[in-house]
Order: structure tokens, then sequence, then C-alpha cells
């Protein structure tokens, strides 16, 4: 679990008791301004079934679904162009493509979910059903902000291809105008936010923001491709385009399923997750490369000479590619039994010491009441995100009620001086102690702090110590 995740639990909670698009996590001193970071109304289409089981769990059981179900429009979409067998063998390298793997298991996002919606879109689209159409488009829509970017596109290429030209570019003129009206207008009038600064690099001299990048992307792209041009890049490509055999770059037209990846992805200049195969930016590549490729394999079977023994071939060999690289770098098996999420490798064993600190944390969450405000370090955060108000410790615990934190969570840069200061001031007093996690109520005892302070705060050295504030730099 990371902070994203409590971000997700608490913005989704918050909507199911009726308060709308609202983070406290991430914008504690108004949480009702969180439209100026992202607009979730895919808040809402999930909300059914978050209901169900109202806990950040729940939010990975439908994440993880939902990407798997991805595999059945994308098989019908493939079964269009290609034959049976070959739309299974597309089916199976989405299955086993590793980046996805480390997406599951980096944190809660509406990048990953909406995935299984885009796919859904274009099946519909291309089987001229309608009504599906309509309800997996709108729902793609509404997932995040920059969603809309890469449905732009598909309509786009639907339209000029010829294959559903009115109905593409209707697709392509909605999505296009969506994306326009959030990002410039809704966004921009509730605020700003540091996401901005991630594409710096391109910003015009004496200009900021997403207007001067585009700015920079008409009047000087040879100066973007300079920026694009780097050794961590290519990794980053060679571990999205290898596990398909580069069957989506071997026909040109088929570009432009790169389009959304290359303006969300490659064109951050100061901010690294967005070039890294284990964070859930993969996900505005990953639709569009696997719609590509039943349209580059069909092309090849098109040729005169052998071409469906060149198509199973290279079939064969993206599978074989997927499936070694899986082994290396994804879930099941995983060789090493552990697997990349973001910034860590996520191992699949469950110890004895970890059930019992589970245990642990699980004991010390029954004294919060349910409906009590929350300040809390940055792994336990989503445990007790199923609330209206928490706040990262990072940030400070701002007028919560509770403090929780964990001892191994005190190399973070900035939550060890906030959680020191809230205890030295008094503020806070300790009430409860377990294991590595204890908890502190607003008002109460403080006769216990001076014990916790010395238990945890030693003189530590400041190069043990981590960003934990992805704004500023990269958090382990």
């Amino acid at each position: 679990y990371v902070t994203g995740t409590t971000d997700v639990g608490v913005s989704i909670f918050g909507a199911l008791h009726g308060k709308f698009l609202h983070s406290p996590v991430t914008m504690p001193e108004n949480p009702a301004a969180y439209g100026a970071i992202h607009v979730k109304l895919g808040t809402y289409v999930l909300l059914p079934l978050y209901a169900l089981y109202p806990r950040a769990e729940a939010l990975f059981v439908i994440q993880s679904t939902l990407l798997g179900l991805g595999a059945l429009p994308l098989f019908g979409f493939a079964r269009r162009h290609v034959s049976p067998w070959l739309a299974v063998a597309i089916a199976v390298a989405y299955l086993v493509y590793h980046p996805m793997h480390s997406v599951t298991f980096t944190d809660c996002n509406y990048i990953p979910t909406a995935t299984f919606f885009v796919l859904a879109t274009v099946w519909a689209l291309e089987e001229r059903r309608w009504v599906w159409f309509v309800l997996a488009f709108l729902a793609a829509c509404l997932m995040r902000e920059d969603i809309p970017i890469g449905l732009a596109v598909v309509g786009a290429f639907f339209a000029v291809s010829g294959r559903r030209p009115r109905a593409g570019l209707l697709m392509a003129a909605v999505a296009t105008g969506w994306f326009v009206y959030l990002r410039f207008f809704w966004m921009e009038e509730k605020g700003e936010w540091w996401f901005p600064s991630m594409y710096k690099g391109l910003w015009s001299p004496g200009e900021e923001g997403f207007k001067s990048v585009i700015k920079t992307l008409a009047t000087n792209p040879a100066f973007v491709l300079t920026r694009l041009v780097e050794k961590d890049r290519l990794y980053y490509l060679l571990h999205l385009f290898v596990p398909l055999a580069f069957l989506p770059a071997r026909r040109w037209y088929l570009w432009a399923a790169f389009i959304p990846g290359v303006v969300l992805t490659l064109l951050a200049t100061d901010y690294k997750p967005p070039t890294m195969f284990s964070f859930q930016y993969v996900m505005h590549w990953t639709p569009y490369l696997f719609l590509a490729t039943p349209l580059a394999l069909a092309s090849i079977a098109a040729r005169p000479d052998d071409g469906p023994a060149r198509a199973r071939a290279a079939a064969a060999a993206m599978l074989l590619a997927a499936l070694a690289l899986q082994y290396n770098y994804g879930a099941f098996p995983a060789r090493d039994g552990s697997v990349k999420g973001g910034y860590k490798m996520v191992e699949f064993s469950f110890s004895e010491e970890e059930r019992r600190r589970y245990a642990d944390l699980r004991d010390v969450i029954e004294l919060i009441p349910p409906e009590a405000s929350v300040a809390a370090t940055e792994n336990v955060g989503p445990h007790v995100s199923s609330r209206i108000t928490i706040y990262a410790a990072r940030y400070g615990p701002y007028d919560a009620e509770y403090y929780l934190a964990s001892s191994k969570e005190l190399d973070l840069k900035q939550t060890r001086p906030r959680l020191k200061e809230a205890l030295e001031s008094k503020r806070y007093g300790v009430l409860f102690r377990k294991g590595d996690f204890a908890l502190m109520k607003r008002g109460h005892d403080p006769s216990g702090n001076a014990e916790l302070i010395a238990d945890w705060f030693r003189k530590r050295d400041p190069a043990e110590e981590v960003d934990d504030d992805p704004a500023e730099g990269d958090h382990r």
C-alpha cells in the first residue's frame, strides 16, 4: 500500500457519503479543491461495487478483476481481424504482460481501471454494439481527465481508416472536447498543483504550465526530440515493446497507438515514475499497443509471400517474448517470488512475523472510532482510509483527532519531524502502543510521549532518510 491508495480510498469513501471529489490526503487545507489535481469521475462508476465492501482491499480486487477482464473485449476485437488462435495468443500475451503485473501491485489508480473500458469501447465500436459502445465510452471518459486523449486517437483512427468514419469522428470530437474542458477549464478553475512541473523541461522561457508545453511541441519539435532520446526512456520502451515482439511498430499507420503514451509519459522531463514500467502510467500505452497488435498481424497475414505462416511465426515470437519476460519480471510464476511494484519489490510470501504485525495493526485500528479523523504515516494510511477525513502524516496532523504511526516509517524526511513535533508539543498524547505501531490522540494525557520519543527518535544519519513527497523527488 502507498499513499495513492489512501487517496483513492478516502475519495471514493467520501463519494459514498456525499462528498464530491473530496480528498484531505492530497489537499489537506481545502479537500474540496481536489479537482485541481485530478478529475476522477470514474469514482461514481465503481461506487456500486465498492459499496459492497468499502475498504481499500476492495479497490485492489476491483482493479485487478477489471484488468483481467480486459482480455475478453481484446479477444473479441482481435477475432475480427485474425484467426481465433492468433486472437487467443494476443489475449494470453495481454494477461502475462509484465508491466501490467507491476501496476497491479503498485497502488489503486483509475488509469489501469480504465483499460477495461477502453478495450470494451473499441470492441463495441468494431462490432456495432451501440448501447455497449456508449456505456463503455462514457465510463472510460469519466475515469480520469487524461483517458480521453487515447479515446480521441482511437476515434480519429476509426474515422481516417474508413472502418467506422461517422462514429469514429463523433468519438474523437467528444473525447477531445471533454479533455479540453476538464484540463483547461475545470481543473484551472479549481486551483493549481505541481503536476505541470513534471513537464517543465519543455516550458518556453519565462512561461510555465501545460499551455507552454503545447507551444514548445508546436514550435520546436527538434528540441522536444532531444529530451526524449535518453537511455532510461529506451529501457522503458523496451519493456513495453519486446513482449509484443515490436508488432505495433512494424506498420507506420499503427504508430498512432503511441500517441497517448508519448504525450502522457515520455514528455515528462522532471518526474521519473511516468517512464518506469512499474508505475500506473504504463497503462497509457498498454491498451493501445494491444489493439494495434492484431492489426499488425492481419497486415502480415495478408502478404502474398506466405503471409499466414509469417503471421503465425510473429505471434509465436510474441508469446515466447511475453512469457520469458513474465518469468523474469511478472507475477505468475515469479522467478524469485516477487514483482516490482512502484519503487519496491513486492514479496508474495506472508511470514508469521508479517501476520503478527498485521494483527497488531488491526488491534490498534480497533481503538479508532469509524467516524473519527486520522493522520497516518505512509504505509498504514490505506488501512484506515475508509473514513471521511484522513491526512497524510508527512504534511502534518492538521486537526485530526487521532495520529497513527509506525516506527518503520521514521526514515521519511517530512514525516519524522512532524511526528516528533506533535509529540514534543504535547498536542497529542500516546493512547496505545503495540509492536512498531503507536496511536496518539489529540488532547490525551501526554505522559507516555517521552518514552515513545526515546524509543523512536534516536540520532539518525541524514543519509538514511528518503523523500516521502513525489512532488519534490522520488520516494522509495
